[in-house]
């Protein structure tokens, strides 16, 4: 509009230069009459938009922003915050469990048993202040006063003439470093040293006399004083509970979080901070007395193991269990469901899915064991980590799975299996030939597995083994004829395999413990006239290191009677229905079979358990499992298979239940089957969720002593040999097969006394000197017993080893003990003899041929002629004082005191202390 008002105002000068005088020409009139239209019209349009109303916009605005606020503010504080609300339901149900304690501690302090010390306490009052009038003990009083003041003055002298002979020792070195008149200062401290050391005794003088009064004046408070301290921590309860619930009032909902230093690492191995802030909701998880509080708020589980010894404060709760950190909500903490019904109930209550993006989720159940490697990796009985052990067990030891797969630690371990280089001596073609194909066709529970060869691979292999005789000439003993169907010689043989402990390690048919066994530690013995001939069972059972240097089957010390009757039983126990493969014979002796046999057996790893001659140069044929729990899902082949959950447990449980599962054209798999248990299973996907090649910092990995290596490196070699087939060796081990045909035969305390003794202990009790010969050499200690202890293989090294675990299990730390002979006088020998007669250890016990036959068999106890060159003499007091304790469930009495459940000692018997030295010396005594 400016501008044409511009136009206008330009052009009217110039309908005034027309000559026409008195207006404006019609032309201009219009244009003017244009213009005045123009600014009314825009003066009217201005009116209106001011005298427009927008409220409306503004009042939905105002709603939507609003709401907005209200739903940040909700959102901010309980949308994003559920850990307040677990928090405020915590607080309260400690807040009503505290109000349930105090009403307790009330009803103490108002209980009869209160009013009857506080009755008894206003009686005794009362006397003292009767007797507080009385000379005598305010006598007393003031001579404690003095007593006390002068303890105080000649501390005080002490110190003063203490510090004098400080000051004249540093004069006196001073003199002699820069040569001045040292001479004097010398003598200057010596009789200032010499002022000082005087008043010591002067102490100890002060100290005694003012203990005495201190007595005197307290005899009259004594009972007094006691109740009152009873009575005060009634109301200490009471307070501390009424402080907690008054600090508990006020607590607000807050953040609760640890932050972890250097346990985690990245990719470039550089520390992590962790800031870990589970214990947000998880309130109760380190603190006692929330074992029955509903989840989230209860205490953890094994407290004693799992956070006692790993406080939050140093580890957290992620370093064991995993997931985010992080999170403060349940999404984000990234829980996992322990079950598919789990699942259900967290998808309906908390909208739950797998969190994206996440490398670590929770372990859940047992899984969380698998953790404990992290810290624990050079233990194999790991506290509080069952499954894991079992795991680390069946992988190392049972089944053998680190021959084949390196894992890091493992690399050197001993092959599992027997040694194949005489192999042809010992087997029968048909039999070997039925085993490589199908193991479990021999027994159920064998620890071969079936590698599921073809026909002609089998034969092959069989061809193979068969022609592996390195020395033929190992057999040096006949097998007498008349020997074999002998009736007599088979109930021989079959009473003495049950009395002399075969069972502890073998089984014969389908037997209670064979049931119940996982694994076979050693073959079973049915059928074994099929497998192998009755001359090398016979050779085998008298000298097995002869046929393998490496056997772990010990040497019974057999007579050749005794082993003629155990062949004749054993061979009897052949299935009558076994049949000769036909022309097997004959086809194994093949040259071409012999080489393909070596072949398979290189192609499928078989000299990983076996000692096999042509492959001693070859490696390992399955893949290094050492970082095998870290395994993403996209490094996993599943092959074709579509009914397997697709993660890293479904994965590795389908691997090891049916190991070629995810074969294919380009895949081949040559995992043989072992016929895993479900429990099996469980237990090793939970050893391979640990393997983490992840290092952990030393500060969080269990210190180890050398104590501890002695006793994890004995463990390997007793369960190795298998003395837990026999022997109770810790308290949380039981007897063994052993004790299944002994309790079968005997009650139950008769079991025990014709049992193999409890080894619990044993490094405090026996001496080591004695120990390294007795496995050596091991003889009889207990005649009576027909169960005999066998002699095993060991090097030195290993004994020793064992040694050091008894005495490491047990807390001794010295391994020799000197005992000083003498000879004893007439009346100490008369005395001992007395002692003997009196105690009547006689009926029970040898002592050299004398004594022990007044008892049955079950009853008998150990010859005491042997105590001196194998007994401690500490334990035999120890063994005196209390047997039971030792040995629960022993027959030896308590003959010197009656010790009851809470440890307190009654004398039986006068002077019990030296009573039990005499017994002692008695055994001593015995040359």
């Amino acid at each position: 509009m400016q501008k044409n008002s511009g136009t206008r105002i330009s052009r009217l000068p110039a309908c005034r230069q027309t000559g026409r005088e008195g207006g404006f020409s019609n032309h201009a009139k219009e244009i003017f009459e244009m213009t005045n239209k123009e600014v009314e019209l825009n003066n009217t349009e201005k009116v209106s938009s001011e005298k427009k109303s927008y409220g409306i916009y503004f009042f939905t605005l105002s709603i939507l922003m609003g709401i907005s606020f209200i739903w940040s503010v909700y959102d901010e504080s309980v949308s994003r915050r559920p850990w307040k609300e677990y928090q405020k339901e915590f607080l309260k149900l400690e807040f009503n469990k505290l109000k349930k304690e105090l009403e307790e501690a009330r009803k103490d302090v108002t209980s009869p048993e209160t009013k009857e010390i506080e009755d008894k306490l206003k009686k005794l009052r009362k006397q003292y202040q009767e007797k507080g009038e009385t000379p005598e003990y305010r006598n007393a009083l003031r001579e404690l006063d003095k007593k006390e003041t002068r303890l105080f003055e000649v501390s005080q002298e002490l110190q003063f003439a203490k510090s004098l002979a400080e000051e004249a020792y540093y004069q006196y070195q001073h003199a002699f470093d820069t040569g001045g008149d040292y001479k004097t200062k010398k003598n200057e401290w010596e009789k200032l040293y010499a002022a000082a050391k005087k008043l010591e005794p002067e102490i100890e003088k002060a100290k005694k006399k003012r203990d005495e009064v201190k007595k005197k004046v307290e005899n009259y408070r004594g009972e007094i004083t006691e109740l009152e301290e009873k009575l005060e921590k009634y109301k200490e309860s009471i307070l501390k509970i009424e402080n907690k619930l008054e600090i508990l009032s006020k607590k607000i909902p807050e953040i609760n979080q640890v932050v972890i230093n250097d346990f985690d690492r990245n990719n470039f191995e550089e520390p992590v901070l962790k800031v870990d802030r589970c214990q947000s909701c998880h309130m109760g998880i380190d603190r006692k007395g929330f074992e029955n509080f509903k989840e989230p708020f209860k205490t953890h589980s094994n407290f004693e193991i799992f956070i006692a010894k790993h406080p939050v404060e140093k580890f957290g709760c992620t370093s064991c269990h995993d997931g985010q950190e992080s999170g403060l909500t349940f999404y984000d903490a990234a829980h996992t469901p322990k079950s598919k019904e789990q699942k259900a109930a967290w998808e309906k209550k908390y909208g739950w899915k797998p969190i994206s993006h996440w490398e670590k989720p929770m372990l859940q159940g047992d899984f969380i064991q698998s953790s404990c490697r992290r810290c624990h990796s050079h233990e194999e009985d790991i506290p509080g980590a069952p499954v894991l052990s079992e795991g680390i067990n069946l992988f190392r030891e049972r089944m053998g799975c680190v021959n084949c797969h390196l894992v890091k630690g493992y690399e050197d371990v001993n092959k599992i299996g027997p040694d194949l280089k005489n192999v042809g001596t010992k087997v029968d073609s048909s039999w070997v030939f039925r085993w490589i194909k199908n193991p479990k066709w021999h027994h159920s529970k064998t620890r071969m597995p079936n590698f599921k060869l073809s026909d002609k691979e089998t034969l092959s292999v069989a061809s193979f083994l068969m022609s592996l005789k390195e020395d033929e000439n190992w057999k040096v003993y006949k097998l007498r004829p008349g020997i074999l169907g002998n009736k007599v010689l088979i109930e021989t043989g079959r009473r003495l395999v049950q009395d002399i402990g075969c069972n502890g390690c073998h089984t014969i048919g389908e037997t209670e413990v064979y049931k119940n066994k996982n694994r076979d530690i050693a073959p079973i013995l049915t059928n074994i006239g099929n497998k192998t001939t009755p001359e090398w069972i016979l050779n085998w059972i008298l000298a097995p290191v002869r046929y393998s240097q490496k056997t772990l089957m010990p040497n019974l010390r057999l007579s050749l009677n005794e082993a003629e009757a155990i062949v004749a039983y054993l061979y009897s126990l052949r299935d009558p229905n076994f049949e000769k493969i036909k022309d097997l014979n004959e086809k194994i002796k093949d040259k071409g079979e012999i080489e393909k046999g070596l072949k398979v057996i290189s192609d499928y790893g078989c000299y990983g358990c076996h000692n096999i001659p042509g492959t001693e140069k070859l490696g390992r044929v399955g893949a290094e499992l050492s970082n095998f729990g870290n395994k993403e899902l996209y490094e996993l082949a599943f092959g074709y298979v579509k009914d397997v959950e697709r993660s890293w447990f479904g994965y590795a449980r389908a691997k090891l239940k049916t190991p070629r599962i995810f074969e294919t054209e380009i895949v081949v798999q040559k995992m043989p089957d072992f016929g895993l248990s479900d429990e099996e299973i469980h237990a090793l996907t939970v050893l391979l969720k640990s393997y983490k090649d992840k290092k952990i910092p030393k500060e969080f990995t269990k210190e180890v002593s050398s104590n501890y290596e002695d006793i994890q490196k004995g463990r390997k070699l007793i369960k190795k040999y298998n003395c837990i087939g026999c022997h109770e060796v810790e308290k949380n081990w039981d007897g063994g097969n052993i004790m299944v045909p002994l309790k079968a035969k005997y009650n139950e305390i008769e079991a025990k006394s014709y049992a193999p003794p409890r080894l619990v202990g044993e490094g405090a009790k026996v001496q080591s000197e004695w120990l390294f010969k007795f496995l050596h050499q091991p003889y009889t200690i207990r005649p009576w017993l027909s169960l005999r202890m066998p002699t095993f293989n060991l090097t030195d090294e290993q004994v020793n080893s064992i040694i050091r675990y008894f005495q490491s299990v047990t807390g001794e730390d010295v391994f020799y003990h000197f005992w000083q002979e003498r000879e004893f006088t007439a009346q100490e020998k008369r005395e001992m003899k007395a002692l003997i007669d009196t105690l009547q250890c006689l009926k029970c016990h040898q002592f050299g041929k004398g004594g022990g036959g007044v008892v049955s068999a079950a009853e008998l106890a150990p010859d005491l002629s042997l105590a001196k060159g194998r007994l401690k003499p500490k334990w035999i007091m120890n063994w005196l004082i209390n047997p039971q304790s030792l040995q629960p469930g022993t027959r030896m009495p308590n003959f010197f005191f009656d010790i009851d459940e809470e440890g307190t000692k009654t004398e039986l018997l006068p002077e019990p202390e030296k009573k039990m030295e005499l017994l002692r010396n008695y055994m001593f005594s015995f040359k």
